[in-house]
This record gives C-alpha cells, structure tokens and sequence, in this order.
C-alpha cells in the first residue's frame, strides 16, 4: 500500500502547527498531567503514553463521535488506574483539547498514512476528477491529477479504479486510463 507523502506547502505548514509533530504530544501531555492532575514519576511516565497509545490503536474514522468515544475510553482509564476524576468539563477542557489534537493527527495506515485533519483537508479522487474540465474529443488528466500521482499522493489504482466505474463514455475512459498508467 502506497503512503502519503506530505508536499513541501503541507511539510511548512505543519512546521508552525505546534500541534503538528506526534512526538511532541507525549511531552505536552506529560506536563499537562504533572501540572494539572499532580502525576509524577511513573504514573506520569505511564499515563501519557498509554493515553497515546491508546489513541493510537483507536478504531475510528472521520466522525467526530468516533473520536469523542476515543477519548472518553483514555479519561475513563486515567480515572481507574490513576485516581483521577478527570470529566468533560470546562476545568478539564486542557486535556480534552489536547487528546482531541492528538486524536485528529495520528497518521492512520487505513488511510495510506494520512491524518484525519490531513484527509479534512484534502480533496478526493472524485472531487479532482468532477473539477476536471474533461473535453470528450482530446481527454487529458489536469496537471493537478498528474502532479499528484508523480509525487504519490494519489494513489493511481484507486484514479483507475474510480475511472473504471464511472460514467464517462468509454472511449474517454480509455484514453484517461491509458495516460494514468503510462504515469
């Protein structure tokens, strides 16, 4: 399975996201449970990264209950094996906020290593080929499409796949599937 690989914009943009880099949510969050909640030492060690990992393993997609259940599953265990009584109210809002970042910016292998804020923001096979202005006599791929298989952020299989079931007449399909694949 081919992997997202974020384009220089993305990699900038990301780079003044203070949210942006995973491995720095464990120290976030470490200091936000040192600070606010009194943790120390292995407890805090051990908080933060169970928190994340569990995260991480989280099966949820783009919806934001799925992500609220999440978290719910990460306070409901700081509550039971650290003491806490952590609750989703404003005086915890600081940790929601934060495992809510982690959450929305974990890359995702279902996803070929995108992020749900990352997927949010980025327009699908569909979207590319609806804003296509495809001439029926001469089809070409937009030099938005060709760009994005060249550097791998689109898949080509899953554009020959979309292109496939389509409704385009089938000599337009053909020429299309022909260049993809010559990319």
């Amino acid at each position: 399975m081919i992997y997202y690989i974020p384009e220089k914009e993305v990699l900038i943009d990301s780079n003044f996201n203070p949210f942006a880099n995973i491995s720095n949510y464990q120290q976030e969050l470490e200091e936000l449970l040192a600070n606010q909640y009194g943790l120390s030492g292995d407890d805090l060690k051990g908080a933060a990264f169970l928190s994340l990992y569990q995260l991480k393993m989280s099966d949820y997609g783009l919806k934001l209950s799925s992500v609220n259940d999440a978290i719910n599953k990460v306070v409901a265990f700081l509550n039971e094996e650290h003491g806490l009584s952590v609750k989703q109210d404003k005086a915890n809002e600081p940790l929601i906020k934060i495992l809510a970042l982690i959450a929305t910016n974990i890359r995702r292998p279902w996803n070929r290593g995108w992020s749900n804020y990352e997927l949010l923001r980025t327009k699908d096979i569909a979207k590319l080929v609806s804003e296509m202005e495809i001439n029926l006599e001469e089809p070409k791929l937009s030099s938005e499409i060709v760009s994005g298989i060249q550097v791998e952020s689109i898949n080509r299989d899953e554009l020959l796949n979309f292109l496939e079931n389509s409704n385009l007449p089938p000599k337009v399909i053909s020429k299309l599937y022909k260049q993809a694949e010559e990319l």
